[in-house]
């Protein structure tokens, strides 16, 4: 609708030059937009292929709020992966589902050793128990079939930062948690 396409360079923000590269720009730019719903914003751009920049404006809608899913008796709270997670994390994948929460006392968030957890936020869970979790949904069937098969432990397969790794979870530790106490 703002006439942005891919490939066009935005060059500045309501009159503001963008004057940083790759990671910095992007928090430049959010720092500059703050978007807030209805808030008018005028971009600098430089359309794909073209040498002169023109202007073009936004007006921001509601934000939407990413599904997410808790599997309690594991430990994890994931989200799908929205373009802003993947820029404020520093992902290297969109593939998968973002772990925003390790349950405290819960099998995933055991420790290697004192210093490193298991399963961290910011993990990308790519595959759990051998079927693929590319979006919530697929990640609540999967638990819901591991549920059913009642394992000792499971492999989850993330994404850790650029590296791809293998977690064993051993399901019989961890506090157990009751709702409603």
């Amino acid at each position: 609708k703002a006439g942005l396409k891919t490939n066009d360079l935005i060059t500045g923000v309501d009159g503001l030059k963008i004057d940083r590269r790759r990671q910095e720009a992007v928090a430049q730019f959010r720092r500059m937009l703050s978007p807030a719903v209805g808030r008018k914003i005028q971009f600098d751009i430089i359309p794909d292929g073209e040498k002169s920049v023109r202007q073009t404006e936004v007006v921001f809608g509601k934000k939407t709020k990413p599904q997410e899913f808790s599997a309690d008796d594991i430990g994890l709270v994931v989200q799908e992966i929205r373009d802003l997670d993947y820029y404020d994390n520093k992902l290297s994948t969109k593939q998968g589902v973002l772990v925003t929460d390790v349950i405290y006392g819960s099998p995933a968030a055991s420790a290697t050793s004192i210093y490193e957890r298991l399963i961290i936020p910011s993990d990308v869970v790519i595959e759990l128990a051998g079927m693929p979790t590319l979006t919530v949904k697929d990640f609540i069937t999967t638990v819901n079939t591991v549920r059913s098969t009642k394992p000792k432990s499971i492999l989850i397969r993330l994404y850790r930062g650029n590296r791809i790794t293998h977690i064993a979870v051993n399901l019989g530790i961890g506090q157990k948690i009751k709702k409603g106490n």
